[in-house]
């Protein structure tokens, strides 16, 4: 004879009951039934809540009531699907990860005014110091799953803007990261360049902005874990319609905040420098500017980043130039190489430097509506992009795994 180890009756021993009464076993099954019914249906929140903001707390109360379950579980009774021991490590992950992204955005923010106020005096060695150790901080949040937020942007047309940004995207997604690019640009190549006809796109990132539309209603999968939002040509309306007041500039800001569920998100600007690159810079971390290897990429970048130096002093004080690339580059080509080492001298190592060859292939990939690693993934093109996409997720100055 033995004792049920919840009301203590004696009992004989049966092997499908695990030392409790027939009606102790029974009631566990049936709690334990309605806890994982709670749980699926905290699952279905945490799935569909778009906002980090609202979803922790659902990650919390899961977790806690798989905790309930696991003493059960170590009695041998089994449950559908996942055990709760899984789920908790599972849902404890992602916990730390999202938890992690909110509280490096406040942290950067912090680092970055830091670097603003100490900017003037970086000649004296000790606040160099500071300052590199500042850096080194900005990117340890990034290690710890923060979203990162990436402005693709050149006031010039024709640079390979919108390519960089697709290709970026791509590339950083079939590194199994979760990524979402916005089309932020009124002529929509970026939604054009990954399928999406502009002509066709009832709803995109002009009606979000606006608060016609909700945050799920113009996300679209493009394949895997790449995300877009798209654009059409309702979104020209905006350099009139958002310089009306100050508030306007961080419309986009609100939404990148909001919606960090993703490793990165890539933003491709307009080949301007009104109000939408405005909102823009004041939405990111990070910019990375694709250029021409010629001279008039050396004048164009003396402006950008006068316009740079505004936003972060007026409007957001983290965003820093991160990279830039060279698209079309032809290194048998003197111009070429020459103009780009200017660059080089002239921004220093605090940002990293990337060459894309000249490739028909890219130009052809667009042409279909996809990026170059879905039309030719053994091209130049693809290796060079998927070179810089190393650059972007390790921060190294150089990707020495470069194929050639």
């Amino acid at each position: 004879m033995a004792r049920c180890r919840k009301c203590h009756k004696h009992i004989m021993l049966q092997s499908n009951t695990h030392s409790f009464c027939r009606q102790c076993y029974e009631d566990i099954l049936l709690d334990s039934s309605r806890t994982m019914r709670s749980i699926r249906r905290l699952e279905q929140l945490i799935d569909t809540t778009p906002q980090i903001s609202e979803k922790i707390p659902h990650i919390i109360t899961l977790v806690e009531y798989a905790k309930d379950l696991v003493p059960f579980e170590q009695d041998g009774i089994t449950f559908e699907k996942c055990p709760p021991s899984e789920l908790i490590e599972t849902y404890s992950t992602l916990h730390d990860r999202l938890a992690a992204g909110q509280y490096s955005a406040r942290l950067r923010e912090a680092i970055g005014a830091a670097q603003q106020v100490l900017a003037p005096f970086e000649h004296l060695y000790h606040i160099k110091n500071v300052l590199d150790s500042l850096k080194k901080a900005i990117a340890l949040c990034h290690e710890q799953g923060a979203c990162r937020r990436i402005a693709v942007i050149n006031h010039k047309g024709g640079v390979g803007k919108t390519t960089t940004a697709m290709n970026l995207s791509a590339a950083l997604a079939v590194m199994n990261k979760r990524v979402l690019a916005i089309d932020f640009d009124p002529q929509a190549n970026l939604s054009d360049g990954l399928g999406y006809d502009e002509t066709k796109v009832a709803s995109g990132i002009y009606e979000l902005l606006k608060g016609e539309v909700d945050f799920t209603h113009v996300v679209r999968n493009i394949s895997g874990t790449l995300d877009i939002i798209p654009a059409n040509i309702f979104l020209s309306r905006a350099e009139k319609e958002f310089s009306k007041t100050h508030a306007n500039m961080y419309l986009l800001k609100k939404i990148t905040t909001q919606h960090h569920g993703y490793d990165f998100i890539i933003i491709d600007c307009p080949p301007s420098l009104g109000i939408l690159t405005l909102n823009a810079l004041a939405a990111v971390d990070e910019i990375i500017i694709p250029l021409l290897p010629e001279y008039y990429s050396l004048k164009g970048m003396r402006k950008l980043y006068d316009v740079i130096e505004f936003v972060r002093k007026k409007i957001n004080t983290t965003v820093q130039v991160t990279g830039v690339v060279a698209t079309r580059y032809d290194d048998r080509k003197n111009l070429h190489r020459e103009v780009f080492q200017k660059i080089r001298d002239s921004l220093g190592e605090s940002v990293f430097y990337s060459e894309i060859r000249e490739s028909i292939s890219l130009a052809e990939a667009s042409s279909y509506g996809k990026s170059i690693f879905s039309y030719q993934p053994d091209s130049n093109g693809a290796d060079d992009y998927r070179a810089f996409a190393r650059l972007v997720l390790t921060g190294k100055r150089h990707d020495n795994g470069k194929e050639n």
